[in-house]
């Protein structure tokens, strides 16, 4: 019964691995510097541009929930 127990109660931990995401939002803002500053930044993701600047600069994204 213990090893039962022990199985759903870690089952229920892996469940629990997209919660950061509704607790912490849906959005993060990423800040990116470099020495000397003024380098041109693109950002991308899955191919597709995101931001286009020049540091220091910021730029936020929607945080993704995989489900496996």
């Amino acid at each position: 019964m213990k090893i039962i127990h022990t199985l759903l109660l870690c089952c229920a931990l892996v469940q629990l691995d997209g919660c950061a995401t509704i607790l912490e939002g849906t959005k993060q803002t990423i800040e990116i510097n470099s020495e000397p500053a003024g380098a041109l930044c693109d950002m991308h993701r899955a191919g597709r541009l995101m931001a286009n600047f020049y540091t220091p600069g910021t730029f936020t994204v929607g945080k993704a929930i995989i489900i496996s």
